[in-house]
């Protein structure tokens, strides 16, 4: 009995698996070249430092995020030219200090599902 449901249960499993791309760098992305299917996820990255941890923002009640005012041109093209607006749309943000520099660095991510038209 149990060899039998073993295998059930990681075929069961493995259909619930979804593919998804990276994107380096999303101020200088080719939406042309990302070889994604329609509604994988995708992950955007974006690297930059500053002097502040405390951010400036811009609310889009629209999209229900927050953006980063200093790039928010660049995350609103990238979230318009690629991402379906849903439930999966989100930016994330890491900072980090570098004593050395003492600057902080910052990795925005956004993550969404590709809309591939």
């Amino acid at each position: 009995m149990y060899k039998i449901l073993l295998p059930l249960i990681f075929i069961n499993f493995e259909s619930f698996a979804k593919n998804f791309c990276i994107i380096e760098n999303l101020k200088n992305f080719d939406n042309e070249k990302i070889n994604c299917k329609d509604k994988d996820f995708v992950f955007g990255y974006l690297n930059f430092n500053s002097k502040n941890k405390n951010l400036d923002y811009v609310e889009d009640n629209k999209k229900n995020i927050k953006v980063v005012k200093k790039y928010h041109k660049n995350i609103n093209k990238f979230i318009d030219d690629i991402c379906y607006l849903d439930n999966y749309l989100k930016i994330k943000e890491i900072i980090n200090f570098d004593k050395k520099k003492n600057i902080f660095k910052v990795v925005l991510i956004i993550s969404c599902r590709i809309k591939n038209e």
